[in-house]
């Protein structure tokens, strides 16, 4: 009797997060905001939405975007899709990179001092490719907040991505918006009863 339920939970997530879209990329949509004050503000939808930037110390250290999770979704992941120093050519070459996310639509130039209004902050390196940033993030690292569960919930939030080195880092990453568990619990058992009826009338 459970089963038919379990299918569409699973059929539920894998549907909210088949889509696929890059909501910037630099080299199309311009600069991303390196101003702390006024991020680049971002429609993000459920499923996946992908960002593109370059960011290097000499004059350009930080990209700051400000994005909104609607009421009933949550932000699942940040899946690092590309992280290279763009002065060798080469991936993989592991320079270090930062990045860190904050509740609100402006954020904060990484210090000592402010590292604490971070709700997480981490080394970013080209070693984490294909993996999900944000659960390093949450884990309290370097000083900032942290959060539990791995995900954020409905809010607006600021994230950035920094290199102080000289060099100049191309980087892109996915914003994985999926539905609240309880929301998507709501929605499953909704379709299971509807099928439940189907059933009964025939």
């Amino acid at each position: 009797m459970n089963t038919p339920l379990i299918h569409v939970f699973s059929l539920a997530l894998l549907t909210a997060t088949a889509s696929a879209a890059t909501i910037w990329t630099e080299t199309s949509n311009g600069d991303l905001s390196s101003n702390e004050a006024a991020p680049t503000s971002l429609v993000v939808v459920l499923g996946s939405n992908i960002i593109s930037g370059n960011v290097n110390g000499t004059t350009d250290a930080r990209d700051y975007v400000t994005f909104t999770i609607l009421p009933g979704q949550s932000l699942g992941a940040i899946q690092l899709l590309d992280y290279d120093d763009l002065n060798t050519g080469a991936a993989g070459d592991g320079n270090t990179g930062f990045s860190a996310i904050n509740l609100g639509a402006t954020s904060f130039i990484p210090s000592a001092g402010t590292v604490g209004s971070f709700l997480g902050a981490n080394h970013l390196t080209s070693g984490q490719i294909g993996e999900n940033i944000l659960a390093g993030l949450g884990s309290a690292g370097l000083g900032a907040a942290g959060f539990a569960g791995g995900t954020l919930g409905p809010g607006t939030y600021s994230f950035l991505v920094q290199q102080t080195g000289p060099q100049l880092t191309g980087y892109s990453v996915n914003l994985v918006v999926v539905p609240e568990p309880s929301a998507l619990l709501l929605s499953c058992m909704g379709l299971g009863m509807g099928m439940g009826l189907r059933r009964r009338r025939r």
